[in-house]
């Protein structure tokens, strides 16, 4: 467990060797919880940012898909038409 009285790279260290398993819940609630650590009672606009910047990446993540799937089927139908 990290301590309170550890230093910056020794608290990263020890994050990096208690890691959970990737894909697990854990592993996501360690790294929303590093962003949400971010958010500041002085700052309101860094709070509002992380949930600006998630929703960015979901959509930026969303049109990705969207493209590469539309690449997908024109290089179905190029097979079709031409194999």
């Amino acid at each position: 467990m990290v301590g309170l009285n550890q230093n910056s790279t020794e608290k990263s260290i020890l994050m990096m060797i208690e890691r959970h398993p990737y894909g697990s819940v854990e592993f996501y609630r360690d790294m929303f919880a590093d962003l949400l650590a971010d958010a500041q009672p002085d700052r309101k606009d860094y709070g509002d940012n992380i949930i600006a910047g998630f929703k960015a990446a979901l959509q930026e993540w969303r049109d990705y898909h969207a493209d590469a799937a539309k690449e997908y089927e024109r290089l179905q139908q190029k097979a079709i038409d031409e194999i």
